[in-house]
């Protein structure tokens, strides 16, 4: 998401998506882990854009050091997940 990690809890999406993450229980019969990529990188050229709210050079380097993990986060999630919902499926 293209918020910081106090901006979200400001605005509450935690609240707003648990909409979202309830839709997603009731279809795979297994609670969606929460995962949260913060202050995302929206633009490859930021030149291009007027994107005068954001910060860019604060943004690339959020990008190279946090999005690595983020993916790799959203990664594990997914096999969590994956193996919570196949483990289910048998019953």
């Amino acid at each position: 998401m293209n918020v910081t990690e106090e901006e979200m809890r400001r605005r509450c999406y935690p609240a707003v998506l648990g909409d979202t993450e309830q839709y997603f229980s009731y279809t795979f019969y297994a609670e969606p882990q929460r995962i949260y990529a913060f202050d995302t990188y929206e633009f490859t050229d930021y030149s291009q854009y007027r994107a005068d709210y954001w910060d860019e050079p604060a943004k690339r380097r959020w990008h190279q050091e946090q999005f690595p993990r983020d993916c790799q986060n959203a990664l594990d999630a997914g096999v969590q997940m994956a193996a919570r919902i196949g483990t289910d499926a048998g019953r």
